[in-house]
């Protein structure tokens, strides 16, 4: 192990262990010189922290040792007080805190008496009493009466992995009263595999020993090669055999016959190879994946050009296979993705990690309007990367809002809300105006739309065919707000 000294002028003298670089692959003189360079960059360091300059940003990366801190801070992480539960590196001329370490004590693991399922238990016990007091923690929180959603999705991913290793663990999301609607049953994560596995079509000839042709029955081979594969054909005449099996291990099938006897001729095939040779072949170029959430914004979405629609929305949340089963079914060597909710942009970054047979493209569009911008002037026919850039710069100075029905009181962005008010919402979550009926919420809701005077284009979606005709009829009080825009209104059905 070597070490190098750290707060050695303070006569603090905690021992910095080197794991990279690695000795063994310099020379005496080149490791000495890199031991060398990290003590004088380390005297540095401290001689920043110790003097409080406030020029010790240009040494240290400030965001990672605040986070480092605030993670021990908030599970109360009493290992830190050990070196060796430390890890630091060095990029860029700056000292980076991380990868964290050791925190099994503070979620109440014990080597002597816990189990690993034990120790799951005791992160979903702990994971489900903070989310319960995330609202006092932030005042924004606090201010609408939910919880954090992130909170929400740690405990959702530990209460799965928790399912997966003990078949009796049930969770009841129903405590979070306020989440009701969004999450149901035990909390259990999972990925579909039903997808068919190809493996390799293996057929051969064998010439059975003599002195094992009584001892070889058919009946039973079939019965044994059940367990082998599928699509088996066994045709015996004599000492003459021939086998065809679809296998995704021919070695354990070729070692099974190879008892009976020699082999006259064999032929392996891998069928997953040829299926995804001829998958990319048969494969167009593009094709357009977008999340909508309603019957008419599915069909104009199609309308522009979409090949593959997942549904779903701002409070129907999309899982990652969903999304994953539509880029696969749309079948095309480059993908663009609208995921059209800014939930979802992490969704369809996990879909990217997993979708092996096509490159995703994400359009980070964070509503459904977004979406339809995105759409409206693409030539669908173009290639992918002019379909991006497209997209792209048609997101530019975009703003979006929608009309909905507050379901309590209280004061939000300095606006009184009744429950049962229609409320404006604008770009996710800025409410600037509460009214009784949707369409005066609409109008407030357009004014308060920033820099409205100068927009070119104000197109609405309703959620009814009956709200179409009602905007249809306040197009002049519209148009006063933006005399130069062109405005539009389509069911949507969201």
């Amino acid at each position: 192990m070597t070490e190098l000294a750290f707060g050695g002028d303070k006569g603090y003298g905690l021992p910095v262990e080197v794991k990279h670089p690695d000795r063994d692959d310099y020379t005496d003189a080149e490791f000495d010189k890199i031991l060398s360079d990290s003590k004088d960059f380390l005297s540095q360091v401290e001689q920043k922290i110790y003097s409080w300059r406030d020029d010790f940003a240009s040494l240290i990366d400030v965001d990672s040792f605040c986070d480092w801190y605030l993670l021990h801070e908030l599970t109360g992480n009493e290992e830190v007080v050990h070196p060796k539960s430390v890890y630091l590196y060095a990029r860029d001329g700056k000292l980076y805190m991380g990868p964290v370490w050791d925190f099994d004590r503070c979620c109440g693991f014990s080597y002597k008496t816990d189990s690993g399922t034990d120790f799951m238990k005791n992160i979903v016990e702990g994971a489900s009493e903070s989310l319960k007091h995330t609202p006092e923690k932030l005042p924004i929180l606090k201010e609408y009466d939910v919880l954090d959603s992130g909170g929400m999705g740690f405990l959702c991913l530990v209460t799965g992995m928790l399912s997966a290793l003990d078949d009796d663990f049930v969770y009841d999301f129903s405590e979070f009263e306020s989440l009701k609607s969004s999450f149901s049953g035990n909390g259990t994560l999972g990925v579909s595999s039903d997808e068919e596995q190809f493996g390799y079509c293996t057929e051969l000839i064998l010439k059975i020993d003599k002195d094992k042709l009584s001892s070889f029955n058919s009946d039973t081979v079939r019965l044994d090669m059940s367990s082998f594969g599928n699509s088996l054909v066994l045709v015996q005449d004599g000492c003459d055999l021939k086998i065809h099996i679809h296998t995704l291990k021919p070695e354990d099938v070729l070692a099974y016959f190879h008892k009976y006897g020699e082999f006259a001729k064999l032929k392996i095939e891998n069928m997953t190879v040829q299926h995804h040779e001829n998958f990319l072949t048969a494969m167009q170029d593009c094709a357009i994946v977008a999340v909508a959430d309603g019957d008419g914004i599915e069909e104009l979405y199609k309308s522009l050009g979409v090949k593959q629609i997942v549904r779903g929305g701002q409070s129907d949340n999309v899982s990652v296979q969903n999304m994953l089963d539509a880029c696969k079914k749309a079948s095309a060597k480059h993908i663009i993705l609208l995921p059209n909710n800014q939930n979802l942009i992490m969704t369809a970054e996990k879909v990217r990690e997993l979708l092996t047979d096509s490159v995703l493209h994400i359009v980070p569009t964070r509503s459904m309007a977004e979406g339809y911008c995105a759409l409206s002037l693409i030539d669908p026919s173009a290639s992918y990367d002019i379909i991006e850039k497209t997209m792209l710069e048609s997101l530019e100075g975009v703003h979006t809002g929608f009309v909905s029905v507050a379901d309590k009181s209280g004061v939000y962005n300095g606006v009184d809300v009744k429950a049962g008010d229609h409320i404006g919402v604008i770009d996710d979550d800025i409410i600037v105006c509460s009214a009784n009926d949707a369409v005066s919420a609409f109008i407030e809701l357009t004014k308060s739309v920033p820099n409205i005077s100068d927009v070119e284009s104000v197109t609405v979606f309703t959620s009814t065919d009956v709200l179409v005709t009602h905007v249809q009829g306040n197009m002049t009080r519209i148009k006063s707000f933006c005399p130069d825009a062109e405005i539009s209104a389509a069911y949507g059905g969201q």
